[in-house]
């Protein structure tokens, strides 16, 4: 009859109390409870059959041996006590009804219980008899097979308990129970230190987020191997006396103490006052200026501390922060490529993509009324009153006292409350008596612990961690097989960029975790031709083409890697495109890919470096989004600096084109200005004449603002501007690179001039070296346009913009200042100074630089040689602006005799036979433009490489062929 019900409501009477729950047709056990109004607030779940296995091993009465023993008994003492035939053994078995120990197994599954109980369990006969061998106390030892005892010196008062194999893998917390555990009293520190060995090293390691049982067994061993002090364990470790941890450290616990659950804020009191503190570090990418060391002698007289980070996270930001404040130094231990650990060095990059609430640890406050309390049994009723008189239900994380005295409790919002009213509320008369606080608390709850642990050190929360985020933060969810696979899913891609021509290469991969099947490989080859053929887009097109499906396009820059059966050998079911598989690609997703990989129900995203308009993490969370159907999670930074390299190169060979384009245009240019002639109209526009002027200046700030050169050399004095003087001096001399040259004056900036002489440095930076002049300076450019005051010519009446006058400010502020040829001979514009008493302070002198009216630059670029006086004098029939200074032989002679300089070489004056000697020829004055006033001659200087010089001189009879 019930049966034709499609619904019934049962009313079942359990301790006179009513439930009511309902249940289909076909199905008589409940689904759910549901509770009723005035019922118990117990949520009855229905327990899963693996859990009601194991709740039944531990309660059915299953025989432990096969000898029939009484069991009728309570207390261990009077249960029969069995013995081998060799009498050295005895043992009692279990007794299933009664006995104790049944109950203290449950417990000691619970992390928690065992603390309390202040017990731990050691599994494995090793294990054992390393307890026994450091005096630890043993409680009960439970075995299954005699034999595993044999040669175990167990002390007669352990209880020694024989159960069923079936028991025992029911207890055992290890994946491969080994047949024999025993549980035994957690060691006191004291205890341990009595048992450590004397050679004792002053070293104390901190483990600062270790969370793998086996790494921290590993750990723990080597410490106690090499006789470590003490080991401190911050808040966020594992337990350290799990038993996976017990097992994995052989024994090492019972000669190493421990500390655990400590947080950075209390580290300082388990160290002594002086102490040397080292990093364990697998992520320094920049070893520069670090000592490397390959042993190290320290005192034992100061203690060392050793800070070791996370397998996968590395160091925190409080391990971090407290290497700072004690001059902390970085320890790095390369691994070689055959032995590198996956799990902690190639993750160390990797990072899940969440939104910033879960990154952020700079706590936001707000402010309460609080009062403070003296009596603790005053507290619980001042909480009580204020909780109904002002419940704070938008700071339900926040506790209501702080439980240090004085008791701090919290009253309610200051935005949200009158201080009159709270101060005269009438259900505690001596509420006024109290002192009223206002003190900040955390505004938001805490989301992760880092974020819990700042919080808690303004106020006391409650925090609830999100198991998931916390592994997904720590990367734990990953093994060291996942980490490989992805590294080598990674690869593919990159391979796969690397194959693009003319553009950034992206690689993309679409894999099925399970089996490991690669079923596609894209690039963005396409995306020239298609704009949406992006590599991520092509990767989902072959897996519609690989179920089955229309491509999207006919042709896509990709590879099928699987075939269907390979998934589905027996069956034709099928999936919805991406359902379940994992995408790798070597950059950010853009918006359009990033909403392709969420209709296709992509499983996980691993990307390698983010861009600023990625959709997953840089300019939007698509992954994330609230109203979407389907999320999934996404992952960067895998192999990012390979990934990151397919862009750099990309940029490298496009900048290398347009430089070769550019360079090309350059020689063009100076190919016309080395076979100009007179009738040659030059034309240039100022974009370009910029960009050559930019180039330059980069060329120039490699020079030294005092240049040091060995010859031979040519030096050539002030052109004036002169372009076809220029090109003479070339002809006659040779282009470089076949000679090398020194020019000491441009002005007055004649365009061709300016712009041959810039093209001559590009192209021949190493031989062709360019001295400031006294009218390479800001005070001395003419604006709006160029000069033409060599030539006579109308070529050269530019009327370029103020913004070109600045980039030639910028070149000639960029000029050396000086030069020094083979230590004994100096090059300048002008003059020498007064306050020049070493060649290092024009070395020191930083470039751009702006001439002064007075001082050492000004005196280098102006100052003026004069017979008729001693010593230096200021002129005073000077027109210009700037303080100019005349000097006389002796200070010649003495400067050359100082700085040991057999010759100064200057350029600044117009001489009349192009060259004139000063102070007995210590001074060399040289003027290289022809017929500037009144038919003067010009000079050349070549200097050989025994420093003898050849004065060359450009006269009248020439002038034609120049002019």
């Amino acid at each position: 009859m019930l049966g034709n019900i499609p619904h019934f409501v049962f009313v079942v009477r359990h301790l006179t109390k009513s439930v009511i729950f309902g249940t289909n047709k076909l199905f008589r056990f409940p689904k759910r409870i549901i509770k009723t109004d005035g019922e118990d607030d117990h949520l009855i779940f229905r327990p899963s059959i693996a859990e009601k296995r194991k709740r039944r091993m531990l309660r059915a009465p299953y025989l432990e041996t096969n000898v029939k023993v009484e069991t009728n008994t309570k207390h261990i003492a009077e249960q029969q006590l069995f013995k081998d035939p060799s009498g050295k053994i005895s043992w009692r078995n279990l007794n299933v009804k009664s006995d104790i120990l049944i109950e203290k197994i449950r417990a000691m599954r619970s992390r928690q219980r065992r603390k309390i109980a202040n017990t731990i369990l050691l599994e494995g006969k090793n294990l054992i008899m390393e307890a026994v061998a450091a005096g630890i106390q043993l409680q009960h030892v439970l075995f299954c097979d005699l034999k595993v005892l044999e040669n175990m010196p167990l002390p007669d008062e352990v209880d020694k308990v024989r159960i069923s194999t079936h028991r025992m893998n029911t207890w055992s917390l290890l994946d491969s129970p080994p047949g024999i555990m025993a549980v035994a009293k957690k060691p006191t520190y004291e205890e341990i230190s009595k048992s450590k060995n004397s050679n004792i090293l002053p070293l104390t390691v901190i483990c600062d987020g270790m969370k793998d049982p086996g790494n921290v067994g590993s750990l723990i061993r080597s410490l106690a191997a090499v006789g470590c002090r003490r080991i401190l364990a911050v808040t966020g470790c594992c337990y350290f006396w799990e038993v996976k941890v017990l097992r994995s450290a052989s024994g090492a616990h019972f000669y190493i103490p421990v500390y655990e659950d400590i947080s950075w804020n209390r580290i300082l009191d388990y160290l002594p006052h002086d102490f040397f503190l080292y990093l364990a570090d697998s992520n320094v990418k920049n070893q520069k200026n670090e000592e490397s060391l390959l042993t190290t002698r320290f005192q034992r007289d100061t203690e060392i501390v050793l800070v070791v980070g996370s397998e996968r996270t590395g160091l925190s930001e409080q391990a971090l922060r407290f290497s700072e404040q004690h001059a902390g130094k970085r320890l790095h231990i390369p691994m070689t490529n055959d032995n590198r650990s996956y799990s902690n060095c190639m993750t160390k990059d990797w990072q899940v993509v969440l939104p910033k609430k879960y990154w952020n640890n700079v706590v936001e406050v707000d402010e309460f009324y609080a009062i403070e309390l003296d009596d603790a049994k005053l507290v619980s009723s001042y909480v009580q009153a204020f909780s109904e008189l002002w419940p704070i239900y938008s700071y339900k994380h926040l506790k209501r006292v702080r439980g240090t005295q004085p008791f701090t409790i919290l009253l309610a919002p200051v935005v949200e409350t009158d201080e009159n009213k709270l101060s005269k509320a009438e259900c505690f008369s001596d509420l006024a008596k109290l002192k009223l606080l206002k003190i900040n608390v955390p505004k938001y709850p805490p989301l992760t612990r880092s974020q819990y642990e700042a919080a808690m050190l303004i106020w006391p929360v409650a925090f609830h961690p999100n198991k998931r985020i916390a592994n997904l933060m720590d990367l734990s969810i990953f093994s060291n097989a996942d980490v490989f696979n992805a590294d080598r899913y990674m690869r593919m891609c990159i391979d796969s960029a690397k194959k693009v021509k003319g553009q950034v290469g992206v690689g993309c991969a679409i894999v099925e975790p399970k089996t490991g099947t690669v079923i596609s490989v894209a690039n963005n080859s396409l995306a020239s031709e298609n704009p949406i053929q992006h590599a991520v887009m092509c990767a989902i097109d072959l897996v519609a083409e690989f179920q089955g499906g229309k491509p999207l396009s006919r042709q896509c820059s990709g590879v099928l890697h699987a075939e269907k059966d390979q998934l589905f050998p027996d069956s034709g079911s099928c999936f919805y495109l991406c359902t379940g598989f994992d995408c790798y690609v070597t950059r950010e997703p853009c918006a359009m890919c990033s909403m392709a990989l969420l209709h296709s129900r992509i499983r996980r995203v691993f990307y390698g470096y983010p861009v600023n308009h990625g959709a997953l993490g840089s300019a939007a969370m698509i992954h994330m989004l609230k109203s979407s159907n389907h999320r999934f999670d996404v992952f960067k930074g895998i192999l990012a600096d390979e990934c990151l390299q397919l862009e750099v190169a990309e940029k490298n060979n496009e900048e290398i084109d347009n430089a070769q384009k550019k360079l090309d245009n350059y020689a063009k240019i100076l190919d016309q200005l080395k076979s100009a002639e007179k009738s040659y109209r030059f034309s240039i526009t100022e974009p370009m004449i910029a960009e050559i002027l930019e180039d330059v200046v980069k060329i120039l700030a490699k020079d030294a603002t005092l240049l040091e050169l060995e010859a031979p050399l040519i030096i050539v004095g002030d052109l004036r501007g002169n372009f076809h003087m220029l090109l003479h001096i070339f002809v006659k001399y040779g282009w470089p690179p076949t000679t090398r040259n020194i020019y000491g004056d441009l002005s007055h900036f004649n365009l061709r001039t300016i712009t041959l002489i810039s093209l001559l440095k590009i192209f021949h930076c190493d031989t062709i070296f360019l001295l400031r002049g006294n009218f390479e300076s800001s005070v001395s450019i003419y604006l709006p346009g160029v000069s033409k005051e060599a030539d006579d010519d109308d070529d050269d009446a530019y009327n370029f913009s103020a913004l070109f006058s600045l980039h030639l400010q910028e070149m000639f502020h960029h000029l050396p200042l000086a030069a020094v040829i083979m230590s004994r001979i100096f090059c300048v514009h002008s003059g020498i100074s007064p306050m020049l008493v070493d060649f290092d302070q024009i070395r020191s002198l930083q470039r751009p630089l702006n001439v002064p009216k007075i001082g050492l630059i000004v005196d280098l670029l102006n100052a003026e040689p004069k017979s008729s006086i001693q010593g230096y004098v200021f002129n005073e029939n000077s027109n210009s602006n700037i303080n100019n200074l005349i000097f006389g032989e002796n200070v010649v002679k003495q400067f050359c005799n100082d700085f040991a300089i057999n010759l100064i070489i200057r350029g600044h004056e117009n001489v009349e036979k192009g060259y004139a000697y000063f102070a007995e020829e210590k001074m060399l004055s040289i003027f290289s433009c022809l017929n500037y006033e009144d038919n003067n001659e010009a000079a050349v200087v070549e200097i050989y490489s025994n420093l003898e010089i050849q004065i060359n001189t450009f006269r009248q009879s020439e002038s034609s062929s120049i002019n």
